[in-house]
């Protein structure tokens, strides 16, 4: 039985009473715990657990009877009901509405598009896919700090968020959307839950779905409008988040040929397309952002030509930008003599500007439209150098198909060097982490570590020395990766990862003993120099465990 604390009350006299902090302390010590007990009785209560709720009223008939007519008409004998079963009906009835509101009934059936605006339903689920790419994805995507409210005041967030709700209004767009996103949401959720299984299926339904209303629309209309290319642009990215290769490389070679017409046509690459709301630059920039996920994720061929088309279609763009493009910063570092194409020693040299720029914030302080210039400018030059790289990996996986002895060998440092530029340059200047899980790594440490282990050869030989320092970067690049995947700690755990012992070990093979000996073996390459002092006693911890695994010896944790 609960407390009870008499006082004495006078109506009459509401001044403040000598007894008032007993009133206080009797209600924290026993109303506020008595009513906390109460309402959590009461939410148990209310919960309708499938299959309990029968079980209970069949077997113990304490609850209202499961006939609703019964509960609202109870059957009357002649004159006999009196006030008391009047109240007990009441009674009743406001129970089984307690039961009919429970939060359980209502949990995932909401609309969060009351007045149809959208052209598919928009229930919880495609809310909460909605909401995370709003305030995840798009923070991420453009760099953006995710606990700020004001994301959507950048110019190029704006649009993307803006381009991609009036998207909803199209049903085969906003199922690619919805797909897209769920693809990403299961890979932050975890593929293997429950709720990832569930979004994959989701994804692969709504892909299915967007494909065959584009093939619909397509039959119907004589004239390919922008609207159609967002939608193919919807799929196409929701293809790459799924890492489906093939479907992604059709929708994005269908998107490349519309665009070509466009261009073939007359159409300019400032025109602005009144029925989407955007500029055709602005418009191919996304474009450009998908193709560069697909080829650095998939390690597929670009599907806009990167030596040709894009240079000359930019033309304008570039000619524009140059007067306010600040000089490109100065490089001291030298390149290494494996570096011996003209086409990889410009790709590096590119990246290697590109990153400086970034580095130094070159974009910050600059008025909107010239920040977004900058911007646009970064990312066109991006797409080229990876593009470019991409495409030299493609070309000599092939050519290493049919080749032998010291020209398989160059083909496989060709590929190692190629996909270890794109590793390097895409993880330094994108955000890849997003809630924890690097969602646009794609698969190119899992590509890059059958091409070391098929290209090693013995300690000494010719090929062995010749390669040794790309070897050496190649695998430097893999450890720092693979490092931030797993983030060990500097411990015995440190060696989980195939990349940190065979960095050691190469490393070690070539006498190099301390950090400054390494440095200008990988400065010959892509490598951020602004890391060199933290990753100096990451160098020395990684060889400490390499010498003692090496001796058999067990090594204390510092």
């Amino acid at each position: 039985m609960e407390a009870i604390l008499w006082v004495n009350y006078d109506a009459q006299n509401m001044n403040t009473l000598p007894h008032r902090q007993q009133v206080y302390a009797h209600i924290q010590n026993n109303y506020r715990s008595w009513k906390r007990k109460e309402n959590v009785r009461a939410l148990r209560a209310s919960a309708m657990i499938p299959g309990r709720n029968q079980q209970r009223q069949s077997g113990h008939r304490n609850g209202p009877p499961k006939n609703n007519a019964a509960i609202d008409h109870p059957p009357k004998t002649g004159q006999s009901a009196d006030s008391h079963d009047e109240n007990r009906r009441l009674i009743a009835i406001q129970a089984r509405r307690r039961q009919l509101l429970s939060p359980v009934t209502v949990l995932n059936k909401g609309n969060s598009d009351p007045f149809g605006a959208c052209a598919i339903p928009i229930t919880v689920e495609e809310n909460s896919i909605l909401t995370f790419y709003r305030d995840i994805l798009l923070p991420a995507a453009w760099r953006l700090d995710a606990k700020s409210k004001q994301n959507l005041a950048s110019a190029r967030a704006k649009a993307d968020w803006e381009v991609c709700t009036a998207g909803l209004r199209d049903e085969g767009t906003a199922l690619a959307f919805i797909g897209s996103n769920a693809s990403l949401v299961a890979m932050c959720t975890g593929s293997e839950t429950r709720r990832g299984k569930f979004l994959q299926q989701k994804s692969l339904v709504c892909r299915a779905k967007s494909t065959a209303a584009l093939r619909q629309k397509l039959a119907r209309v004589s004239k390919v409008d922008p609207w159609i290319w967002w939608h193919i642009f919807m799929i196409w990215s929701a293809e790459i988040a799924a890492e489906n290769v093939i479907a992604a490389r059709m929708h994005g070679q269908m998107l490349s040929k519309l665009v070509d017409e466009h261009f073939q046509q007359g159409g300019g690459l400032f025109d602005r397309l009144d029925e989407i709301g955007l500029a055709m630059v602005e418009l191919l920039f996304f474009f450009l952002y998908a193709d560069m996920n697909m080829a650095t994720q998939l390690l597929t061929r670009p599907a806009f030509d990167v030596y040709e088309w894009l240079p000359k279609v930019f033309k304008p763009f570039l000619r524009a930008i140059e007067p306010i493009l600040a000089p490109a910063p100065l490089d001291f570092c030298h390149l290494d003599p494996t570096i011996d194409s003209e086409e990889m020693t410009t790709c590096v040299k590119s990246c290697r500007e590109i990153f400086a720029r970034w580095r130094r914030r070159w974009s910050d302080g600059l008025p909107a439209k010239s920040a977004t210039m900058h911007l646009g400018w970064g990312q066109y030059r991006w797409c080229i150098a990876l593009g470019r790289l991409v495409n030299r990996y493609c070309r000599f996986k092939e050519l290493s198909e049919t080749a032998s002895g010291p020209e398989l060998d160059y083909d496989y440092a060709q590929q190692y060097m190629s996909i270890s530029a794109v590793k390097w340059s895409r993880a330094l200047t994108f955000q890849n982490h997003v809630c924890g899980k690097n969602i646009w790594a794609g698969n190119v440490l899992e590509t890059l570590r059958p091409l070391l282990e098929k290209s090693e050869r013995p300690r000494g030989s010719s090929a062995w020395q010749k390669w040794k320092n790309a070897r050496l970067w190649a695998f430097y690049v893999g450890a720092i990766y693979e490092g931030r995947q797993q983030q060990p700690a500097l411990s015995n755990e440190l060696f989980d990862g195939w990349f940190h012992e065979q960095f050691a070990r190469q490393a070690h093979d070539m006498g190099l003993s301390t950090w400054e000996d390494t440095v200008p073996i990988l400065s010959g390459f892509l490598f951020d120099s602004s890391a060199s002092e933290t990753q100096n006693s990451w160098f020395q911890e990684t060889m400490r465990l390499k010498a003692a695994s090496m001796a058999g010896t067990p090594v204390r944790d510092k």
